[in-house]
């Protein structure tokens, strides 16, 4: 009988000892997960986009999405769902992306503020423009670093060199193309030398934070000067979607036959948008809800006389496009003797988005062949 109970005893403690040794695994498992997923989701401040912008910058585009902006956000998701970005994924890593539209709106809005900064630079000696690509995640950029050292990898496996500076990890790709990734930020440069601008100021500016403490870093100033700074400095900058190109070598041009053939571009082309007497472009968009938006642009002209025929060319232009574009409520007003203002409501910005990105992604793969 006595056996019988130390026996009972004995199991008990067994019992509790695989019980209390499997909730503490669990336990342990648990706040091993909760660590790892506060470190690969730590927040890193975005550094501001005009930092990104070398001297001889042409042009700009730059992109912010907040959780809280329903049509940025509905666009990144979009484009995430693009076949061309799969593929991308699928040409890089190795491995099909396969994300539903409800798991990449939670990505998005758990990554955000997400910013892209592109940069439009002529090319000296080649027709087209040159520039590169810079995106900045405020969290999950451990995660997302990760996910891009299997891409560099295999880059590397295919001929390109790997090198470090300046605590940037860099891909250079045999036909010159870089990648490169700081922290948070993530880069695609037509050259090296772009990309190393890029870290270089990415450290100037990690620096300056540093040192500012409470009272924050100083304002980033653009480097740039002249024309694509006056352009610059006539957006508003709490837009999510901000933008500026200069026309000294014909980048309008350039830009122009990037887009779609049809007949928007070809009315584009013939009412002078393009023309040298353009001195530059701008604009930003605002959003309305989670599909439109207003579109504003500013067009500065060589002197009086060209805004005067600018503007009764794009007023000839908004009475023959009619309602078979995406733009609505259309308004070009004279800004100055040399500044055209033109106002337009914009429908369905995910998708004219997504279209405009696969057009550029087919314009690329057929370079590429």
């Amino acid at each position: 009988m006595r056996d019988m109970i130390d026996f009972d005893r004995r199991r008990k403690k067994w019992v509790w000892g695989c019980t209390g040794g499997c909730f503490g695994f669990l336990v342990a498992v648990a706040a091993l997960g909760y660590l790892g997923l506060r470190l690969l989701g730590q927040a890193v401040p975005l550094v501001p986009p005009e930092a990104f912008l070398p001297p001889d910058a042409g042009g700009f585009v730059f992109v912010r999405v907040e959780a809280d902006d329903p049509l940025m956000v509905e666009t990144a998701v979009r484009l995430l769902m693009l076949p061309a970005v799969q593929q991308l994924a699928r040409h890089h890593l190795g491995q099909e992306l396969r994300m539903e539209a409800e798991v990449a709106r939670s990505a998005v809005s758990s990554a955000a503020p997400v910013q892209g900064v592109a940069v439009l630079r002529k090319r000296p000696d080649q027709e087209g423009l040159d520039g590169g690509l810079v995106l900045s995640t405020h969290r999950w950029s451990r995660f997302y670093r990760r996910v891009l050292a299997a891409a560099m990898k295999r880059m590397t496996e295919g001929g390109a060199t790997r090198s470090e500076h300046k605590h940037a990890v860099m891909v250079v790709t045999e036909r010159g193309t870089a990648v490169a990734v700081r922290t948070n930020n993530f880069m695609w440069a037509g050259g090296r030398e772009l990309a190393d601008y890029w870290i270089d100021r990415l450290e100037e500016r990690r620096a300056l934070e540093a040192g500012a403490g409470e009272a924050g870093a100083p304002v980033a100033k653009m480097a740039a000067d002249g024309m694509l700074k006056a352009a610059y400095e006539r957006l508003d900058g709490d837009q999510a979607v901000r933008f500026a190109c200069v026309n000294a070598r014909g980048e309008l041009a350039a830009l122009l036959a990037m887009m779609p053939e049809g007949r928007v571009r070809e009315l584009l082309e013939a009412s002078g948008m393009t023309a040298p007497e353009v001195v530059s472009l701008s604009g930003q968009m605002a959003s309305l809800n989670s599909m439109d938006a207003v579109l504003t642009l500013f067009v500065e002209c060589a002197d009086a006389d060209a805004t005067q025929r600018l503007s009764q060319a794009l007023a000839a232009l908004v009475e023959e496009l009619g309602p078979a574009t995406p733009f609505g409520e259309v308004k070009v007003e004279r800004e100055s003797d040399t500044v055209l203002r033109v106002e337009a409501h914009v429908e369905n910005v995910p998708k004219w988005a997504a279209e405009l990105v696969t057009h550029l992604a087919d314009r690329q793969k057929e370079s590429a062949e």
